[in-house]
């Protein structure tokens, strides 16, 4: 069926987007929309009546959770290698909203994302509560303010650079923020994590010149490569340049236990609410989308999704 919409109308379909589409009109609506990552989110888990959860991008949690547990996905570049040419957080947060509002105008809405997605979740929830919604529940999967530019008390707030010297000043601010221990940690990672590079990098360069080139010429990125773009290159420079305005309510944070990641301390300073934090035994933070790490994390997911719909349930009454 993909093959035959793609040779008659040039439209390439994921199956995800076949799956949400079970009807000929549905199906209809989807191939006439230009532009269709402006579509509504995709549903990987329809089942149920409770809140859903807006989950940005990616679904490998889902079979952790209860099975009527609606999950929508908002993002779904992965799938098919088109990569919009979004220039910061706050315009992919924006078309997010734009997608969530058209498909349920009214909230209340429970956002959630990893890493460089829990960014772009955060941003949402932020625009949302600007836009007078209800943001009860924002579930974040080892996002970090690290790499954010965020003004620290007293300070104008100035968007992070790539130069060596600012790059320099980053990495010793976090140093000195470590404890003895903390810091001997962090060379031995920093140290291994340079090596790496070294002996990697004519590999990223040569990958990185495959996927401009498909991009310039208008192809989807090989699937293989996917990944590597969007979190390496793409990723990487919007985070730089993302400036965090701040955002009050309630925030559920999951850290990996080995990394630098999601520092807590940042979170529990920068944000006007409740936050919770909870830390994945033995864990780096790709760790944290493979199992049996998934599983112990998406069990916390469950329990605070349950608990947000007996609450919704109450005031219903």
């Amino acid at each position: 069926l993909i093959a035959e919409i793609k040779k008659v109308t040039g439209k390439v379909l994921t199956i995800m987007v076949v799956f949400n589409a079970p009807t000929i009109e549905r199906m209809a609506k989807v191939i006439l929309n230009e532009g269709m990552q402006d579509s509504s989110s995709v549903t990987v888990q329809h089942n149920g009546s409770k809140l859903p959860l807006y989950w940005v991008s990616g679904s490998f949690f889902v079979r952790h959770l209860d099975h009527d547990q609606p999950v929508k996905m908002l993002i779904e570049w992965e799938e098919h290698g088109f990569i919009p040419n979004f220039t910061s957080i706050e315009e992919i947060a924006e078309h997010c909203v734009r997608r969530l509002l058209a498909e349920q105008p009214e909230g209340p809405y429970v956002l959630g994302g990893y890493c460089f997605w829990g960014a772009i979740a955060l941003e949402m929830a932020r625009q949302l509560k600007g836009q007078g919604h209800d943001v009860p529940l924002l579930f974040l999967v080892d996002t970090s303010f690290d790499y954010m530019a965020t003004p620290a008390a007293g300070q104008v707030q100035s968007e992070y650079d790539y130069t060596l010297g600012s790059r320099i000043k980053h990495l010793s601010r976090k140093f000195l923020r470590l404890g003895n221990m903390e810091k001997r940690e962090y060379i031995f990672q920093k140290v291994n994590s340079i090596l790496k590079r070294i002996v990697n990098m004519p590999i990223k360069y040569v990958k990185i010149a495959i996927c401009r080139t498909y991009l310039y010429f208008g192809r989807p990125v090989p699937r293989p490569l996917v990944q590597f773009y969007v979190y390496i290159l793409y990723a990487t420079r919007l985070i730089y340049k993302y400036k965090y305005q701040g955002y009050s309510g309630r925030v559920v944070l999951i850290n990996s236990d080995r990394g630098d990641r999601g520092y807590h301390r940042d979170w529990l300073n920068r944000v006007e609410g409740e936050v919770s934090v909870h830390v994945v035994p033995e864990s780096h933070h790709l760790d944290l989308i493979k199992e049996p790490y998934v599983g112990v994390w998406a069990k916390w997911l469950n329990k605070y999704l349950s608990e947000l719909q007996v609450s919704n349930s109450d005031k219903s009454i």
